[in-house]
């Protein structure tokens, strides 16, 4: 057929329109692609502010670092990628550098993505692992030994109806000494944890959730901040899904606030995504991932800890009166 429709070119003028025309549909293709379609969203609200990479002195690459205050010290968890390996870190956390990183030993090749809480007053890591071909979430209850922290229990979850092949990105946060999980936000679903590792429907409630994108998924834990549970949230765009492999998807940055009483509804949420400038640059952020897994009250701002291209962790400022004026009322 293309044989056919070329025939119709018969002069160099036609045959000049006709690369013309490719090289542009091309060109506008590989734009979009490389650069996400980032401009497919109206604008961004640039609150995150003054980022910077955390400093490790061990080997490897290192992401998705999650801290938290506790005990008077400041620790962060961070994935370590060994090719198709995943590993678990904790260490001391000061001024964007992490000392003293130790390996928790889970009895696993294939842990991912930890999140730091502080439960029933013991240190807890939050993560997902291969269980049987399928990623279940997981609780390791930490002890203090020397100058840092092992393993004492691992905890296996599983929740109160049918669990998909993945299960990933819960959101914990601990209310009256109770374990909480917002599984998921369209139903808007938070889950009880109870002592043997099952997760029981606590609030399943229908929302219409605002936005370019609606569809959100976990990012840090949910702290109490202001006299309700704040916590931000990642957009997996599926824009630039199967194009090029190194940017199947962007990931964007959101936040919400929920009820600090039972039962958690959401109240208000940002809609325009997260951003500071230079985020999204085709060289230093190639993947186009911004990976929210921690934050820290500081009075008047919120430190968040972010995932970055897979590669690195960024910690980002954020203004909580900024934060909260650019959220919509649900």
């Amino acid at each position: 057929m293309t044989a056919t429709y070329l025939k119709y070119i018969d002069s160099p003028w036609k045959w000049f329109f006709f690369y013309f025309a490719l090289g542009l549909g091309t060109f506008c293709y590989l734009f979009l692609v490389l650069f996400g379609r980032i401009s497919s969203f109206s604008s961004f609200d640039n609150l995150l502010k003054d980022p910077k990479t955390i400093r490790l002195f061990e080997a490897g690459i290192f992401t998705n670092g999650a801290f938290i205050d506790f005990q008077g010290e400041q620790w962060m968890a961070l994935r370590k990628i060994d090719k198709d390996r995943s590993y678990i870190y904790l260490g001391n956390y000061s001024n964007e550098i992490v000392s003293n990183l130790k390996r928790l030993f889970l009895r696993s090749e294939h842990a991912e993505d930890p999140r730091l809480i502080v439960y029933k007053g013991q240190l807890v890591c939050v993560y997902n692992d291969l269980k049987m071909g399928q990623r279940r979430m997981h609780l390791a209850f930490l002890k203090k030994e020397g100058n840092s922290y092992q393993v004492e229990k691992i905890q296996s979850l599983t929740k109160e109806e049918v669990q998909k092949n993945t299960e990933k990105n819960w959101v914990p946060f601990v209310h009256d000494d109770k374990l909480f999980f917002l599984y998921e936000t369209n139903p808007w679903t938070v889950l009880e944890h109870h002592e043997d590792g099952h997760c029981t429907i606590f609030t399943k409630k229908e929302l219409l959730i605002p936005g370019e994108t609606p569809k959100l998924s976990g990012g840090s834990p949910a702290i109490n901040c202001n006299g309700e549970y704040v916590g931000f949230f990642h957009i997996r765009s599926g824009i630039t899904r199967s194009y090029i492999s190194w940017n199947r998807y962007v990931y964007f940055v959101g936040a919400y606030a929920f009820d600090s009483k039972p039962p958690f509804l959401l109240k208000r949420m940002t809609i325009k995504p997260l951003s500071y400038k230079g985020a999204y640059h085709l060289i230093k952020n190639p993947k186009k991932i911004l990976y929210p897994v921690g934050v820290l009250d500081k009075g008047e701002e919120l430190f968040v800890s972010m995932g970055v291209n897979d590669d690195r962790t960024e910690v980002v400022r954020v203004s909580k009166e900024a934060l909260f004026c650019s959220m919509v009322d649900l």
